[in-house]
């Protein structure tokens, strides 16, 4: 089995759907995943462009299925919130109810001072292979967060990270283990200073994993080691598990672009 999520035959599947030799192959799958949101206050990095959509990028507004079955309002602090990195700063997002419609609307309206000011809904586009921080509003109840679409099916997809910091998430429709998660043109090395990082928050915190080079081999590695104090403790490949539509910060030794390849999880 597949650990994928939830897939649904389209009425226009023009090839059928077959397995053979771990890959599934269709002339149009759609599937959805549901996210839990984090708890009121609480933060979660989440990646809302886990299926196609035209040119690899959907506006803010679509993103997510089912914006009606989560905590918009008319007060700032007690509607869920997105934050969008951009590279120095984060654009921040409410959930706006105006009483006819749900819409993500930004906080420059000295966050919501209405209705002395407009309510405009967002425009800003998100884009597949970055995330961003979700979190719920106050006193608010968690929601499922739906995110539904085509299957991206391609082999290899690029996007870019900024020298330091970038929200980023694997661009594919399944889980991925860091031992089979393979980043192209990431920097390795032997020192922990030296080499590109992932930090995966698990809700309070950060895991920090960096791309090791033995020499041999390149792996994720945990930063347990002291932050590789090596050879004096073994170098030990990660084992951890990214879920689907979680995202994770990834630190990069200069801007460029990294690819990856999609890989089948078996369960």
């Amino acid at each position: 089995m597949k650990k994928w999520v939830i897939l649904l035959a389209s009425a226009s599947i023009a090839a059928g759907i077959f397995a053979e030799s771990n890959t599934v192959t269709s002339a149009n799958i759609l599937g959805y995943v549901k996210v839990d949101a984090p708890p009121a206050g609480a933060f979660d990095i989440l990646s809302l462009v886990q299926f196609s959509k035209e040119n690899d990028e959907i506006n803010i507004q679509d993103a997510i299925s089912n914006l009606n079955e989560l905590n918009a309002s008319t007060t700032w602090e007690n509607a869920d919130k997105l934050y969008v990195w951009t590279g120095t700063s984060y654009k921040q997002y409410g959930l706006y109810a105006d009483g006819t419609d749900v819409f993500w609307m930004g906080d420059d309206a000295s966050r919501w001072t209405l209705p002395f000011v407009p309510a405009m809904p967002a425009t800003i586009t998100l884009r597949r292979g970055n995330a961003v921080w979700y979190t719920t509003g106050n006193n608010a109840v968690p929601a499922k967060i739906l995110i539904s679409g085509d299957v991206f099916m391609d082999s290899s997809f690029n996007t870019e990270v900024y020298a330091g910091f970038s929200l980023i998430a694997y661009p594919y429709s399944s889980d991925i283990s860091l031992a089979d998660l393979s980043i192209s043109n990431a920097t390795a090395s032997s020192t922990w200073g030296n080499a590109d990082k992932l930090y995966a928050w698990t809700g309070t915190s950060y895991k920090q994993y960096g791309l090791y080079d033995d020499g041999t081999s390149v792996f994720w590695m945990g930063d347990d080691a002291s932050r590789w104090t090596l050879p004096f403790v073994p170098a030990t490949p990660a084992t951890n598990t990214i879920s689907l539509s979680k995202g994770f910060w990834y630190e990069s030794v200069s801007e460029k672009i990294v690819g990856f390849d999609r890989i089948y999880l078996n369960d």
